[in-house]
């Protein structure tokens, strides 16, 4: 649970917990209080899998258009908690590019709603 570092000028600013650190370069080994570096446990991505897999089921299989999948994922993209090189979300460990093509999907962080939610 390291806090994330980007620069802003001769700064650095946590991306998950939003920290700054006055003139200081590179990337200091901080614990982040949100901890958006690690992944749920297995047991936990796997709990959130199925809760997601059965509302899939019972809202009959439905899935977003292209516009809305796109929405999606570019929100994801620009969320603190996105895996550029996996290409998942570790707040709740999804796939970024399955989880937001199923209407029924809400985002954990509350970044955009199901279908139903709108």
């Amino acid at each position: 649970m390291i806090c994330i570092f980007e620069e802003k000028g001769n700064d650095i600013q946590c991306k998950c917990c939003g920290v700054v650190l006055k003139n200081i370069k590179g990337s200091p080994k901080r614990t982040c209080k949100q901890a958006c570096g690690e992944y749920p446990s297995i047991p936990q991505m796997v709990a959130n899998f199925t809760s997601s897999m059965v509302n899939f089921v019972i809202d009959g299989f439905k899935t977003v258009d292209k516009e809305e999948q796109e929405r999606r994922l570019n929100i994801c993209r620009s969320c603190p908690f996105y895996d550029e090189l996996q290409n998942r979300c570790k707040a709740c460990g999804c796939s970024s590019s399955l989880s937001s093509r199923i209407a029924s999907y809400d985002c954990p962080k509350g970044y955009w709603e199901n279908e139903k939610g709108k």
